[in-house]
């Protein structure tokens, strides 16, 4: 590795310079998040998009200007005027909802200022302007009402009221809430409601118990049918067309029989003629009105996508007609299967484009579909993203002509040499296949080009497995969170820190995890800790450590939120497979996880239980699952990592493992941040916890280190450096405490009690607790811990934030 440059930590984990582009949906502007000129913090700028190619500074404007923790999550006005955001204080996780005007450089105006309140659930169209409708638990902490906001008076008015259940609302092509996602608390089924207006009264459409899989894509232009993904009948998802009227039963037949799922070819681009999605969605429409509901389901109009080996990903939809465009899928690699014949020219160029070399996404389009911004992801290169001009394309312009270079996300990694990242598909002791991948450093004998899918370390030639035999590596174990998420291919830019230090790095996609159909998603319930998901894990190390690529004595554990509880687990469990461990918001106790997670996570209870195990009911299997109990057992250095105001998994939770493990003579360092929650968003505290775990790394694994970093403003305090727990005070408290000790005393309380909880646990003593439930909804209708989290080092997991704006979804 002599001859690889290190690679410093702020080119890899520091703010990218462009990221989460988009474009005005009148198509006349491009937007992209960008640090501030004089801080490193980011915000939205805008340029035109004829200047879209003319570098920063053609004719840029930075239209939000926060100074502390940055803008991530924003889409654009349907007027193409403003600019909506959100942001929470710390890390809290109480998302407001701004807006700023982009031809203004007033302050942005928060249009939810209501204290620990969140906002979820976010829905425009393009035919009300100055509206968006939003949910809003200001009337009840544990659910939503919808809203009607806006944007430009700030007037709110309550439009729909939850009654209880409701995770999820969708709004139809009048704007009207016509749709809502209902979870049973006693069985953990999903059941999707709908009205035919909305002063109709709601009636059941149709139930995914919780073994399946089923989510809402949009409703169809007609409003009297609605595209879903839908596992029932299948292991993998479908997307699906269905009829909301059962009076569109008669013509389902018909419409069903011209709309076989092509067969999966060769080619990632995969054509279906356009006369029979919108014959189908024709069909529906002019069916006539009728009762509501029948007892065997709701007519399946067209199934339009699958894949036998993966659910649906992203569904391009044309927002105007209201129609799915293409479909992507992510077994390994992203494909693309093509429902429109008039995309398929486009997808045909685009995919030819850079070829097999990257993978293609589209991130935005214009309202008309005329303007797509597209991105190119490798995984050992910079994303490059580019504005599509479909009519130059249409008229025989070609690559050169059509596409229009926007940017790198990272332009200072061309300088670096990266490792490549190479899908495999590892057998676990079981039989059970798990996609992963092993990110390989750039030395010597890593070869350039990628291993085949299945290793085999007999194959002959360069190229094959035994190219890689006998390295011998210190190896990282980078486990995703969730853990209902998945890892992806492409640039990650942890497993590529981990990498030009001189590690390999293993990312399992472990049962449990996402977008592999519901079979393997249900193999992992019940099976954290002791069972098969952290099995999975330590298969994954034998295999890498038995075909020669690891060393067996150099193996470290690192992950966030559910990462971090398998890193406590394996070092736990499995003490003999890990000489280090890095554990970032990861929880260590189930039983006080699950009596602490938001009241908004309440409708989703029961499917954690299902998942996780009845902790709260069984004493013993809680105490067989958490690692806490196991504190003895654990001998191996370990750094934890906490933000101190994370809604999802409290710092009791790092509390407790800390106060169990201090004692015992192990080097333990434990970090908290004041100002973050699940994750560490703000680069002062992002590049101060790498440059932490980049010494801790280098000492435990043998690998290269940048010299530490001295960032200024990080909120980081080494709890460690304590003698107790009980002697740190906030910032608040202390402040507080001058004139008023009733606030310290109450702080200290509070880490009083958690301490207790710790030592009654190691004890042996039965807990009860309160009990609510884990979901995301609205950030992406994912369920999990790690959902949402916008830091780079805990890149593996489901970062999927963007997605609070869920009801935007039909802009794609």
């Amino acid at each position: 590795m002599q001859d690889v440059p290190l690679i410093p930590l702020k080119v890899l984990l520091g703010n990218p310079l462009h990221s989460s582009a988009k474009v005005s949906p009148d198509g006349r502007y491009i937007s992209y998040l960008r640090p501030s000129p004089d801080k490193d913090v980011l915000n939205v700028w805008v340029r035109s998009r004829q200047a879209a190619g003319g570098g920063a500074g053609a004719d840029d404007v930075m239209v939000t200007h926060d100074t502390h923790r940055g803008v991530r999550l924003y889409e654009w006005a349907e007027d193409s005027r403003h600019i909506i955001f959100l942001q929470d204080v710390g890390g809290d996780e109480d998302w407001h909802l701004y807006v700023q005007a982009v031809d203004s450089s007033s302050p942005s105006k928060d249009l939810t200022p209501f204290k620990g309140v969140r906002v979820e659930n976010i829905i425009t169209d393009p035919n009300h302007p100055t509206e968006v409708l939003v949910g809003l638990n200001k009337r009840d902490p544990r659910c939503f009402d919808m809203y009607r906001l806006n944007i430009s008076s700030g007037q709110l008015q309550l439009d729909t009221e939850n009654p209880g259940d409701v995770v999820a609302w969708y709004a139809d092509a009048n704007f009207q809430v016509r749709a809502a996602l209902a979870m049973n608390p006693s069985d953990g089924s999903k059941t999707l409601r709908v009205r035919q207006g909305p002063d109709a009264a709601w009636a059941d459409l149709i139930t995914w118990p919780q073994e399946e899989e089923g989510r809402v894509v949009c409703f169809a232009k007609d409003g009297r049918s609605v595209y879903v993904t839908s596992s029932l009948g299948r292991d993998t998802t479908e997307l699906q067309l269905l009829a909301t009227d059962p009076a569109a039963a008669p013509a389902a037949a018909a419409a069903e029989a011209s709309q076989d799922i092509p067969a999966r070819g060769a080619v990632a681009a995969i054509q279906r003629q356009t006369s029979g999605v919108a014959a189908a969605a024709a069909a529906a429409e002019g069916a006539g009105s009728g009762p509501a509901s029948s007892s065997s389901g709701p007519a399946v109009l067209s199934r339009l996508a699958s894949s036998g080996k993966c659910d649906v990903g992203q569904v391009l939809i044309d927002r105007l007609q209201r129609l799915p465009l293409a479909v992507g899928f992510n077994y390994s690699r992203q494909e693309w299967q093509v429902l429109e014949s008039s995309l398929q020219a486009d997808f045909k160029l685009l995919l030819s484009f850079k070829g097999a070399d990257a993978d293609l996404s589209v991130e935005a389009r214009s309202l008309d579909g005329s303007v797509w911004l597209v991105a190119y992801s490798r995984d050992d290169a910079a994303t490059e993203y580019y504005v599509y001009d479909r009519s130059a394309a249409a008229a025989g312009a070609g690559a050169a002509g059509a596409l229009q270079f926007l940017f790198v996300n990272r332009p200072e990694l061309s300088s670096y040499k990266l490792g490549r990242r190479h899908p495999v598909l590892l057998q676990a002791r079981d039989g059970v296949t798990l996609p992963s991948y092993l990110t390989l450093p750039p030395v010597p004998r890593a070869p350039n080009t990628l291993l085949p899918e299945n290793p085999e370390p007999s194959s002959p030639g360069a190229q094959g497995w035994g190219s890689v035999s006998g390295l011998q590596l210190p190896l990282v174990l980078f486990v995703h969170g969730g853990p209902w998420a998945r890892d992806g291919w492409g640039l990650d830019s942890t497993a590529q820190w981990f990498a030009n230090r001189g590690y390999a790095v293993l990312q399992v996609n472990y049962r449990a995890s996402s977008g592999f159909g519901k079979r393997f998603l249900h193999l992992g319930d019940g099976q954290w800790g002791v069972g098969t998901m952290q099995h999975d894990l330590s298969d994954a190390v034998a295999w890498a450590v038995g075909a020669g690529i690891a060393d067996k004595a150099r193996v470290a554990i690192y992950g966030g939120s559910y990462g971090g509880y398998a890193c406590l687990a394996g070092l736990a469990f499995t003490p003999e497979l890990y000489c280090c461990g890095v554990d970032i918001v990861g929880p260590s106790h189930v039983l006080t996880l699950l009596g602490t997670i938001p009241a908004y996570w309440a409708p989703m209870k029961r499917m954690l239980v299902d998942r996780i195990g009845d902790a709260e009911g069984d004493d013993a299997l809680n105490r067989r699952i958490s690692p806490l109990y196991h504190a003895d057992t654990m001998r191996a250095p370990l750094i934890i990592a906490q933000g101190a105001n994370d809604p999802r998994v409290k710092r009791a939770e790092s509390d407790q493992i800390y106060n169990a493990l201090k004692g015992k003579g192990l080097e333990v360092q434990y970090f908290l941040y004041e100002d973050e929650g699940h994750g560490f968003a703000r680069p002062p505290n992002r590049l101060d916890f790498c440059s932490r775990v980049d010494q801790f790394l280098a000492k435990h694994l043998g690998g290269r280190t940048e010299p530490p970093l001295q960032m200024q403003d990080t909120s980081v305090v080494a709890l460690h450096e304590f003698k107790s727990l009980d002697d740190y005070k906030p910032p608040a408290a202390a402040a507080a405490g001058a004139g008023d000790s009733s606030a310290g005393k109450g702080r200290a309380a509070a880490v009083a009690a958690a301490a207790a909880v710790a030592g009654a646990a190691v004890a042996g003593a039965k807990h009860g607790g309160s009990s609510s439930s884990g979901s995301a909804m609205g950030l992406g209708q994912k369920v999990g811990l790690a959902v949402g989290i916008p830091a780079a080092v805990l890149a593996g997991a489901a970062v999927v934030v963007v997605a609070v704006l869920r009801g935007l979804s039909p802009r794609r």
